[in-house]
C-alpha cells in the first residue's frame, strides 16, 4: 500500500504491553509477506508489514484524544470543536526487537461531518484503509442523539459480514451522559449506566450490529479504556487465521 502516513510515534511493542498486556499474543506472530500487509511509507522510503487498527468517525468525537490517552502522551493534535486531522496519523509498535519489518499500528483518520465535499473524500479514504486493516474502531458519542450521518457512513462502509467482522463501535464520553456525575475518579452512577445501556440498544438497532460489538468509555476520564483495548485485542486475535 503506497500511502502518506504521518508516523507520529514509534516504539517497541513492549512499551504498549506494560500498560495493555492483552496484546502479548502478538509477540508470537509474524505477519506474512503479502500485499495486504505491505506498506511503503513514502515519507521514509521504508517497506514494512503492518497489522493495522484504525479509528474513524465524526469530527470532535475524540479519536485523537482516545489514542493519546491510550499512549499516555499528547502525540496527536486534538480538539472537541474542529478537526485537527487531515491525514492518516499513526502510532507504530515494532513487534519484534530483532527486526524492524513487522509492526502493530494504531491509526487516526480524518473525521467526517464537516462538509459534504470532505465527507466524500474521507469516506473514500476510509474504504481504502478498510482493505488493509484488521480492526476498525468506529467512534460515537454517548451525549449525541443525531445518528443520521453515522448511520449512512456505517451502511456504506460495512455492507458485508466480512467488513462488519472488523468493526467495534466505541461510544465515547459516557461521563457526559445524563444525569451528569462529577465523581473523581469518574465512575458512572447507576442511572448513567442504565442510560448508557439504553443507548447501546438504540445503536445496536440503528446500525444492525450486535450489542457485544459495542462498548462505552470515556477517553478524558480514562474510564473503560482497558475494556476498549481488550476488545481490540480480542477482535485481532479472532482474525489471526486471516492474516494472509
Amino acid at each position: 500500500m503506497d500511502i502518506n502516513v504521518n508516523v507520529r510515534y514509534e516504539a517497541l511493542l513492549d512499551n504498549l504491553l506494560m500498560k495493555y498486556p492483552c496484546f502479548y499474543f502478538l509477540k508470537s506472530q509474524n505477519l506474512k509477506h503479502s500485499d495486504r500487509r505491505k506498506w511503503h511509507l513514502k515519507s521514509e522510503d521504508r517497506l514494512i508489514y503492518c497489522l493495522q487498527v484504525i479509528f474513524i468517525g465524526k469530527t470532535g468525537y475524540g479519536k485523537s484524544t482516545t489514542v493519546n490517552h491510550i499512549l499516555g502522551q499528547e502525540i496527536f493534535e486534538s480538539s472537541d470543536i474542529e478537526s485537527c486531522t487531515r491525514e492518516c496519523q499513526s502510532a507504530m509498535f515494532q513487534i519484534h526487537e530483532s527486526t524492524d519489518l513487522y509492526y502493530f499500528s494504531l491509526a487516526d483518520l480524518p473525521g467526517i461531518g464537516e462538509s459534504i465535499a470532505l465527507d466524500k473524500k474521507y469516506i473514500e479514504l476510509y474504504s481504502e484503509f478498510l482493505e488493509f486493516s484488521d480492526t476498525v474502531v468506529y467512534l460515537l458519542r454517548a451525549d449525541q442523539r443525531d445518528l443520521a450521518v453515522d448511520q449512512e457512513t456505517f451502511r456504506r462502509l460495512f455492507a458485508t459480514k466480512k467488513q462488519r467482522d472488523k468493526v467495534i463501535i466505541a461510544v465515547n464520553s459516557v461521563d457526559k451522559i445524563e444525569p451528569i456525575n462529577r465523581s473523581q475518579p469518574f465512575k458512572p452512577s447507576q442511572a448513567q449506566l442504565e442510560n448508557a445501556n439504553k443507548k447501546m440498544k438504540i445503536i445496536s438497532d440503528c446500525f444492525g450490529i450486535s450489542e457485544d460489538k459495542i462498548l462505552y468509555y470515556s477517553a478524558t476520564e480514562e474510564y473503560n479504556l482497558d475494556s476498549l483495548m481488550t476488545a481490540i485485542a480480542q477482535n485481532l486475535k479472532a482474525r489471526i487465521d486471516k492474516w494472509a
